[in-house]
C-alpha cells in the first residue's frame, strides 16, 4: 500500500473512531476492567459528552453517531436492569446488528473517504462498500451468538475482544486498494492539429 493509500486508511479510521466514540470507550474500559456495568456507564457518558462538545462548537451530529450513542445507551441501560450475563453475552450481537442495519443507508461512506477518492469512485461501488460493511456486521452478530452459546466463557471473551476489531480493520484496509485499482487511467492529450501547410 503506498502513502496515498495509508493515509485514506488513516483518514477512514479517525472518521470512524469519531463516530463510534461510545462504543470504543465501552469497549475499553471493558477490556481494561471486566467490569462491564462500569464500561456501560462511560460509554454512554463519553457519548453524551461528545454529542455536547459537537453542539458546542456548531458541528453537524451525524446520523451514525446519534445511533452509536443510542445503541448504547438502551443496551445499557437493559445491562444494568437485567443483570444477566447472558444479556451481555449477547449484547455484542445486539450492537453489531444495530450498526449493520445503521450501515444499511446508501451511500453512507463516502463521508469516510477522501475528497480524492469521492471524486473517482462511482457512487454505485459506494453503495455496495456500505452493504458489504453492513453484511460483515451481521455476520460477526452471528458468530458472536454461536460461539457465546457453544463455546466456553473465556473463548467468548477473546473472540468478543479481537474479532470485531479484525474484521473492521481487514475492511478500512481493502477499499483503499480497490478503488486504486478501479482509478481511470490517465488519458493521454490529443496532439495538436498541423497546420496546413
Amino acid at each position: 500500500m503506498d502513502s496515498r493509500g495509508k493515509a485514506a486508511v488513516l483518514e477512514m479510521a479517525r472518521r470512524m473512531g469519531g463516530d463510534f466514540v461510545s462504543g470504543l470507550a465501552l469497549m475499553v474500559v471493558l477490556l481494561v476492567t471486566g467490569n462491564i456495568f462500569l464500561a456501560t456507564g462511560l460509554g454512554i457518558a463519553a457519548g453524551i459528552a461528545q454529542i455536547v462538545w459537537l453542539k458546542l462548537r456548531g458541528r453537524p451530529v451525524e446520523p451514525m453517531q446519534w445511533g452509536v450513542l443510542a445503541l448504547v445507551a438502551v443496551l445499557g441501560t437493559a445491562t444494568f436492569i437485567t443483570r444477566d450475563p447472558r444479556f451481555v453475552m449477547a449484547k455484542l450481537s445486539i450492537f453489531m446488528g444495530g450498526v449493520g442495519l445503521l450501515m444499511l443507508k446508501p451511500g453512507w461512506p463516502s463521508r469516510y473517504m477522501p475528497a480524492a477518492a469521492r471524486e473517482r469512485v462511482p457512487p454505485s461501488a459506494v453503495v455496495v462498500l456500505g452493504y458489504v460493511w453492513a453484511a460483515a456486521m451481521f455476520g460477526v452478530a452471528i458468530a458472536n451468538l454461536v460461539v457465546a452459546h457453544y463455546a466456553s466463557l473465556r473463548v467468548w471473551a477473546v473472540f468478543s475482544a479481537f474479532a470485531p476489531w479484525t474484521v473492521v480493520a481487514i475492511l478500512m484496509a481493502a477499499p483503499p486498494l480497490h478503488f486504486r485499482r478501479r482509478a481511470p487511467s490517465q488519458v493521454p492529450a490529443a496532439p495538436s492539429d498541423r497546420r496546413a501547410a
